[in-house]
């Protein structure tokens, strides 16, 4: 098969440089993309996309490509000149063009397609996918009222609580990070965030 590998990840990935590795390594024609670096030109021809993206240093054609794989590009961003107001607006819709666009490419090219990924990276999804492929299963709760956590903890503990999705929360202008913790009935009354709960 002709055409490049495109691989879509921020410009410090170490994981997606041992892969590009690897391919340049077969001989593999790769092409790497940031989402915030990207320009379009893309037209729909009947039922498929032609044009190219392009970056400083390369352009490459909608059909010139073998395969792709979405590892953790940057959040699109606007251009530095877009009124301060706007930004917000712009970014969603650089967000939504160009990850529509990639979308409608055929699935056959992608090793992981971003709607299959975004499903995947729901933590009730995975525990219910777990489950169906008989893997063991803590007893696990999803509350936002610290009265039901209080009463999980106290009939299943020990309890740890995990946030839905990993990263920084920024309070009083310091970074804090969430993990895995411990809970007691008596501290899960104090909470006033939902939480997931899960039992060891």
């Amino acid at each position: 098969m002709g055409g490049s590998v495109w691989v879509f990840t921020q410009r410090l990935d170490s994981t997606a440089d041992v892969v590009i590795q690897e391919l340049n390594r077969r001989a593999g024609p790769v092409a790497r993309f940031d989402l915030d670096e990207i320009t379009v030109a893309a037209e729909l021809d009947g039922d498929r996309w032609v044009g190219s993206l392009s970056t400083p240093s390369r352009t490459v054609a909608l059909d010139d490509v073998a395969g792709i794989y979405y590892r953790r590009p940057s959040p699109a961003s606007a251009p530095p000149n877009v009124d301060p107001e706007a930004v917000e607006w712009v970014e969603a819709e650089i967000r939504w063009g160009l990850r529509g666009l990639l979308v409608a490419l055929p699935r056959t090219l992608w090793f992981n397609w971003p709607p299959a990924v975004h499903t995947a990276e729901h933590k009730p999804y995975q525990l219910v996918t777990a489950a169906e492929c008989g893997l063991s299963v803590p007893r696990t709760a999803i509350v936002n009222d610290p009265a039901g956590a209080a009463r999980f903890a106290a009939q299943a503990g020990p309890v740890l609580y995990k946030a839905f999705r990993s990263g920084p929360v920024h309070i009083g202008g310091r970074t804090h990070l969430t993990y895995a913790t411990p809970v007691t009935a008596s501290r899960s009354e104090e909470r006033r965030v939902g939480k997931e709960c899960r039992s060891r």
